[in-house]
């Protein structure tokens, strides 16, 4: 399994002014905020009507947006990520906030879980890093009797305007929704729920903050459209 440019985003992600910052150079203005809000609203509503035993694998949890979301909602949440040193942030926040997690480290390319070990996954800001997100994909609904929340990210946007800029951080991998229809046929998956989000790329928001509302008129014109620069997707297996 490749990934291109950038083969140290693990390390990347371990560095200690990284971790530090993570959540506040994200998500600390109003555009970073909204964008924050949006998509926890997305996993919130795609996991709403799990029973409240469920076990919930959050993979790539970094320092634990949707775990702590998904562990405030009822669920028996498992995390994990790669970084030692985010699941150490998870750990402290989940503290603070009197929530149980149970942390595991390790590569998302061999999840260390037995075959359907777990109720549902969720996988967000992650797959799209990789080239092999196919193999990600069907890694995780290997371990999940239930279903996978997700993103990839849209060729068809705006988002190739600003990949050379994002790249320099981390590899971004974009695809067409044929590629998505293709792998889900090929792996007896199908998508129970798709949907375009964010017409403008993260980093607009981030580095226009004062001029949201304008951005998120856009943003509803370009969806409409299907020029969302993401895919939200719920896939399970088929019956």
């Amino acid at each position: 399994m490749t990934r291109k440019p950038d083969e140290n985003i693990v390390g990347y992600y371990r560095e200690s002014d990284v971790v530090q910052g993570y959540d506040r150079r994200r998500f600390e203005n109003a555009g970073g905020r909204y964008v924050d809000m949006r998509e926890q609203e997305f996993v919130r509503r795609r996991f709403e009507g799990l029973p409240k035993d469920a076990i919930v694998l959050d993979i790539a949890t970094g320092t634990g947006r949707f775990a702590l979301l998904l562990a405030s909602m009822g669920y028996r949440v498992v995390a994990f990520d790669a970084s030692l040193e985010m699941l150490s942030a998870l750990k402290r926040k989940a503290e603070a906030l009197g929530v149980e997690i149970t942390c595991v480290a390790g590569d998302a390319r061999n999840l260390p879980f037995r075959a359907a070990s777990v109720d549902a996954a969720s996988c967000m800001r992650f797959l799209w890093h990789y080239d092999a997100w196919r193999e990600l994909i069907a890694g995780i609904m290997r371990v999940t009797r239930g279903y996978l929340v997700c993103d990839l990210m849209n060729r068809r946007s705006l988002r190739l305007l600003t990949k050379p800029v994002t790249d320099k951080v981390s590899y971004q991998n974009l695809i067409l929704s044929r590629d998505i229809d293709a792998f889900l046929d090929d792996h007896m998956l199908e998508a129970t729920y798709r949907e375009h989000a964010f017409g403008i790329p993260y980093i607009v928001y981030r580095k226009l903050p004062f001029l949201v509302g304008i951005l998120k008129f856009f943003d509803r014109i370009l969806c409409a459209i299907g020029a969302g620069t993401v895919f939200f997707l719920t896939i399970r297996k088929k019956n």
